[in-house]
C-alpha cells in the first residue's frame, strides 16, 4: 500500500500523545485531615469539639448532627473525632449500622464493639464484662412508636450493675463519645432499633452520643410508617445543623479540578484557557444549580476522567463537558439525544442529510417541525425537579433546541455555524461512542498533518501539500479530508494559508463531481468549500486575498472550480471589478478569441451553460444577447450534435424511463429562451432532427424542447 510520511508520522504522534501516565480519580471518601477541607468549616469544627467536650454535668447526652447528603457530616465527624484522639481519656466508638444486615447483627455488634472499646480488663472493670454479658441476653422489642426493654429475670441486677458502671467511669474521669453514623440509611425497624440501643446503653455517666443524619430523611421514613416524628426530639437533646457549603467553595474545587484534568491530558494553553472561560461563564449561570455539593462535582469529574482522554483531540470540550453532566445527573435525556438525535441536530453526519426522519413528517414546514421538537423535548424533562437548568444546557449545545425555545438571543450567524460545525460535522457519535468512528478521519491526525506543514519550508510547502492530496485522493479520504480542514480552520496558521490554496486549485481537475442527490458532498464542492473560506479567513489582507482570486481565475485547470470558486466569492464579497475583469479575460483568451472547441476539453457540459451565464452577468445583458453567445452559435454550426449537448443541461435531473412522463418538470424551454432565439434553434434542429444528438438522454432533451416550444407557440398564438 502506498504511504505517506506526513500521514505516518501523525499517527504516530497521536499514538504517543494518547498515553497518559497519570489518571485522575477523586475519592469520595470523607476528608480524614483539616488540610483536606476545602470548605473552610474549621471554625464549626472547632466550635463543635467544645460542645461536646464541655458539657457542664456528668450525664449522658446526645446531639444530632443534621445534614443533606453529600454535605459532608462524615468528614466533620472525622475531624471532630482527630481533635478527640489527643485527650487519653477520651473513649471514641464509631458506630455505623449501616453496613449490618439486620437488627439483631446491629444490637450484636453495638455492645461487642463497646465493650471492646471500653477494655474491661482490671479488676473494677471486670463488672462491666458482667454488664454487657447480661445486655447480651436482653430481648429488645420495638411496639408502635414506644419502647418497651422486654427485660427478662434479673433486671434488678442490670439496674444495680449499670450503677456500679457509672460510679467507675466516675471516678476515673472517662468520657465515652459514640458516633452514629448514616442513620438516614437505615429502613425504618433499624432506625427505632438504634434509638432504643441509645436509651438502653446511653444513661451512663460521662457518655456522649453524636448522631449523624439527614434528618428530613428520617423523617419520611418515619412518616412512611405511621411513627411520629416528634419521636426524633426524645432521642436528640441537642440539633447541630452542619453549615452549608458556600458556593465559592464547591466552584473553585470543580474549576481547580478540571484545570488538573486538562493539565493531564496535555491540553494546549491557549484551547484550556477558551474552554475554561466559557465553563465559568456556564456554571456561574446555570451549573451552580447542580453542583450544590463537593460530592456532585466528585461524582462528575470522576465520569469525565474516565470520558474525556480517548476522544480529547476530538471534541469541542465545552459541549463534551455539558454532554457529560446530562449523562451523570439525567442519563435518559442522555440517551434520547443519542437514540432520538433528530430532535436535536439535523445530522450526525454528511451521510445522515438525507435520513432525518424529522425531515419526512415536516416536509420544510419549520413551525411544524418546532412543534415537533418542543412536544418532544418537553415529554423528556416533564416533571423533572431540574428541567431549567437542563433545558438552558440544551440551548447551549443545539442549535435547534435554542431556536424552538428562544433561549438565547446572542447566537449570531459566526456563531450558528461555529456550533453547527462542532457538534455534529466533525461527527455527534464521537461525543458518545468516545471514540473516531471507523472509516473516519480523526481531527487530532488532521491537526497533526497542519502542524506537520508549518515546519515545512515556503518552498517546499506546496508539494508536500499536494503529496497529502494524492494520497488521500488514492485512498479515497480526499472528500473527508478537506471537509475537516475545513471544519478545523481555526488550527490553520495564516502563514500557510496561501499555499494551501494554491495547492487546492492545483489538484482542482483531480476532484471527482459526484456528490448524491448534487455535487454538495462531492471532492469538488467540498475542496470549493475550503479554498473561499481559507480566502475570506485566513488571508492577511483583502488585496492578498484578491490576488489569489484572480491568481485561480488566471491559471486554475478546471473551468468548473473557477465557476464555482467566482460564484461564492461574488455572493457577499465586494469583490474589485479587475476580478470580473480576470475572468472575462480568462474566457476571451481561452474560447472567445481562440475558437477553441470547449467540448474538447473535457469539462462537464453543463459548465458551459454557467461560463455563459456568468459571461453574461458581468456584461449585464441576457445570456442570448452577450459576446459568449456567437461564441456557442459557432460551436453549433460547426457540429449541430453539440444542440443535444447544450440542451441535455438543461435537464432538471438524470433522464430515466420512467422519469421520461414528467415533461413538465424535467425541462424548462423558458431558460432555455435566457440563451436562445427559440424560433431560430426550432429551425436549425428540424433542419438536421437525426444530427443534433449523440444519446438516448440528449435526444430526450431534444424532444422535450421541441414539445415545449410548440406548446410556447400555441400559447402565445392563444394570447393574441
Amino acid at each position: 500500500m502506498k504511504k505517506n510520511i506526513v500521514f505516518d508520522n501523525a499517527i504516530q504522534s497521536i499514538e504517543k500523545d494518547r498515553k497518559i501516565d497519570n489518571f485522575i480519580s477523586l475519592s469520595d471518601s470523607p476528608i480524614t485531615d483539616e488540610k483536606q477541607d476545602r470548605l473552610k468549616r474549621t471554625c464549626f469544627i472547632k466550635n463543635l469539639y467544645g460542645q461536646i467536650t464541655s458539657l457542664p454535668f456528668d450525664d449522658s447526652f446526645c446531639f444530632g448532627l443534621y445534614g443533606n447528603w453529600g454535605e459532608g457530616k462524615t468528614s466533620a465527624i472525622n475531624l471532630v473525632k482527630n481533635r478527640l484522639h489527643n485527650d487519653e481519656n477520651n473513649i471514641i466508638f464509631e458506630f455505623d449500622p449501616w453496613y449490618l444486615t439486620s437488627k439483631e447483627a446491629i444490637l450484636k455488634y453495638f455492645i461487642d464493639e463497646l465493650e471492646r472499646k471500653l477494655k474491661p480488663t482490671s479488676k473494677e472493670f471486670k463488672v462491666l464484662k458482667k454488664y454487657f454479658s447480661r445486655i447480651n441476653t436482653v430481648g429488645v422489642t420495638i411496639l408502635g412508636s414506644g419502647f418497651n426493654t422486654g427485660w427478662i429475670a434479673g433486671q434488678n441486677d442490670i439496674i444495680k450493675l449499670k450503677k456500679n458502671i457509672n460510679n467507675l467511669l466516675i471516678r476515673f474521669k472517662k468520657k465515652i463519645f459514640i458516633f452514629i453514623d448514616d442513620i438516614d440509611r437505615l429502613q425504618c425497624d433499624e432506625i427505632l432499633l438504634v434509638f432504643k440501643i441509645i436509651k438502653l446503653i446511653g444513661n451512663f455517666k460521662h457518655t456522649i452520643f453524636v448522631l449523624s443524619m439527614d434528618v428530613e430523611c428520617v423523617e419520611k421514613t418515619l412518616r412512611n410508617n405511621q411513627i411520629d416524628t416528634d419521636f426524633i426530639d426524645k432521642i436528640v437533646q441537642k440539633q447541630i445543623h452542619l453549615p452549608k457549603a458556600e458556593q465559592n467553595d464547591i466552584e473553585q474545587f470543580f474549576m481547580s479540578e478540571i484545570d488538573n484534568l486538562f493539565q493531564n491530558l496535555n491540553i494546549g494553553n491557549d484551547r484550556k484557557e477558551n474552554e475554561l472561560e466559557q465553563l465559568f461563564i456556564v456554571y456561574k449561570k446555570h451549573l451552580i444549580k447542580q453542583f450544590s455539593t463537593i460530592r456532585d462535582v466528585k461524582r462528575y469529574l470522576n465520569s469525565l476522567s474516565a470520558s474525556l482522554p480517548p476522544v480529547v483531540g476530538e471534541v469541542h470540550l465545552l459541549d463534551f463537558l455539558i454532554l457529560e453532566i446530562i449523562k451523570v445527573f439525567f442519563p435518559s435525556l442522555y440517551n434520547n439525544i443519542f437514540e432520538n438525535w433528530w430532535f436535536y441536530v439535523g445530522a450526525r453526519s454528511e451521510s445522515d442529510r438525507w435520513i432525518n426522519p424529522l425531515l419526512s413528517l415536516v416536509s420544510n414546514d419549520e413551525n411544524k417541525c418546532a412543534d415537533i421538537i418542543e412536544s418532544h423535548v418537553n415529554t423528556i424533562l416533564e416533571d423533572h425537579p431540574k428541567r431549567e437548568l437542563f433545558l438552558n444546557l440544551l440551548g447551549i449545545i443545539f442549535l435547534e433546541i435554542n431556536a424552538t425555545f428562544k433561549l438565547y438571543k446572542d447566537f449570531d450567524t459566526v456563531a450558528k455555524d461555529r456550533q453547527s460545525r462542532r457538534i455534529y460535522t466533525t461527527s455527534f457519535l464521537k461525543y458518545f461512542l468516545q471514540r473516531v468512528p471507523n472509516n473516519e478521519l480523526s481531527d487530532s491526525l488532521i491537526k497533526c498533518i497542519v502542524n506537520s506543514w508549518v515546519e515545512i519550508s515556503p518552498d517546499k510547502l506546496e508539494n508536500e501539500i499536494l503529496d497529502v492530496l494524492v494520497y488521500t485522493k488514492d485512498q479515497e479520504m480526499l472528500c473527508e479530508f478537506l471537509m475537516k480542514l475545513d471544519i478545523l480552520d481555526s488550527f490553520i496558521p495564516n502563514k500557510i494559508a496561501p499555499s494551501l490554496i494554491r495547492s487546492i486549485y492545483k489538484y482542482s481537475k483531480s476532484y471527482s463531481r459526484s456528490g448524491g442527490f448534487t455535487n454538495i458532498g462531492s471532492e469538488l464542492h467540498t475542496a470549493k468549500q475550503l479554498l473561499v473560506n481559507l480566502l475570506k479567513h485566513k488571508i492577511d489582507s483583502r488585496n492578498e486575498a484578491e490576488e489569489l482570486l484572480s491568481e485561480i481565475i488566471l491559471k486554475c485547470d478546471s473551468y468548473n472550480f473557477i465557476c464555482e470558486v467566482y460564484l461564492q466569492c461574488i455572493s457577499g464579497w465586494n469583490m474589485k471589478s479587475n476580478i470580473s475583469k480576470d475572468f472575462i479575460d480568462r474566457i476571451n483568451n481561452d474560447f472567445v478569441k481562440t475558437q477553441n472547441d470547449y467540448f474538447q476539453t473535457g469539462e462537464p457540459d453543463h459548465v458551459l451553460i454557467t461560463l455563459w451565464r456568468l459571461y453574461a452577468t458581468i456584461e449585464k445583458v441576457k445570456p442570448k444577447d452577450c459576446s459568449f453567445s456567437n461564441y456557442v452559435k459557432n460551436l453549433i454550426n460547426k457540429d449541430p450534435l453539440y444542440i443535444g449537448k447544450i440542451l441535455n443541461c438543461f435537464l432538471s435531473k438524470p433522464v430515466g424511463k420512467k422519469t421520461i412522463r414528467y415533461k413538465s418538470i424535467l425541462f424548462d424551454i423558458n431558460e432555455v429562451s435566457n440563451f436562445f432565439d427559440i424560433n431560430t434553434l426550432c429551425e436549425e434542429i428540424t433542419k438536421q432532427r437525426n444530427n443534433v444528438f449523440a444519446t438516448d438522454e440528449e435526444k430526450v432533451a431534444v424532444d422535450f424542447f421541441l414539445e415545449q416550444s410548440e406548446m410556447l407557440k400555441s400559447q402565445e398564438n392563444n394570447d393574441t
